[in-house]
């Protein structure tokens, strides 16, 4: 079932551009995994990366990865990130649709936190 969550990522060809085309396959991830409403968990709970469309979008972020110049493990450890912070990101909106992700300015003292509030109005974006 996870598996068929992917079909769709790597069904249209993706944008020439490598970074384009990295950011192209991130995008069609995470549509995916908000087309289900337990999207995020599906996939973290049933991940098997030997399944037909899971390879193919491994495959074409790798490929992308390596086409901007990044050496093999670069390559390797920058899409297991990029997926894995889209998996989790998605999966805390699906657990909690009625609160925005990320940090809130009312919880903290702002002179204590000083680089946080600086960087908080990005961190919605």
């Amino acid at each position: 079932m996870a598996d068929s969550l992917m079909a769709d990522c790597t069904r249209e060809p993706p944008p020439p551009d490598p970074e384009d085309r990295v950011r192209t396959l991130l995008q069609r991830l995470r549509s995916a995994l908000l087309s289900h409403r337990d999207g995020a968990r599906m996939a973290t709970e049933e991940y098997s990366p030997v399944e037909p469309n899971t390879l193919a979008l491994t495959e074409a972020m790798h490929h992308a990865l390596l086409e901007t110049g990044r050496d093999p493990r670069d390559a390797a450890w920058t899409s297991w990130t990029l997926v894995y912070f889209a998996l989790g990101l998605v999966q805390e909106w699906q657990s909690s649709p009625s609160r925005m992700p990320g940090f809130h300015a009312e919880v903290f003292d702002p002179s204590d936190f000083p680089a946080l509030s600086r960087t908080l109005p990005h961190l919605r974006e």
